[in-house]
């Protein structure tokens, strides 16, 4: 039976939220499909709080290191090649020795 049928056109998810039928029914359902999702993401937390606060405090230390360190790594590089570009520019050959 193909999935298109009528009858399982306003079908709904496991969240019990339907998706829209037309384009002024998507903000709604935007803000309903959001609340729902940060709902059950505080619950989450919460269980994980109860449970085991120094492996929640470990992993948001974690999260905040993963976003950092490409930007340091970026900073990094940055530096690196602008002094590999001075000393193309410089005229160093590729035998001599740039130091």
């Amino acid at each position: 039976m193909n999935s298109l049928t009528p009858h399982n056109r306003h079908k709904t998810f496991s969240d019990g939220i339907a998706p829209p039928q037309r384009l002024r029914e998507v903000p709604k359902y935007l803000f309903r499909k959001t609340k729902a999702f940060l709902a059950r993401l505080f619950y989450i937390v919460g269980l994980v709080w109860q449970s085991a606060p120094a492996v929640l405090i470990f992993l948001a230390l974690f999260c905040v290191l993963d976003g950092i360190l490409p930007v340091v790594g970026a900073y990094i590089s940055k530096d690196l090649l602008n002094e590999i570009a001075v000393l193309i520019q410089s005229g160093v050959s590729s035998t001599g020795n740039p130091w």
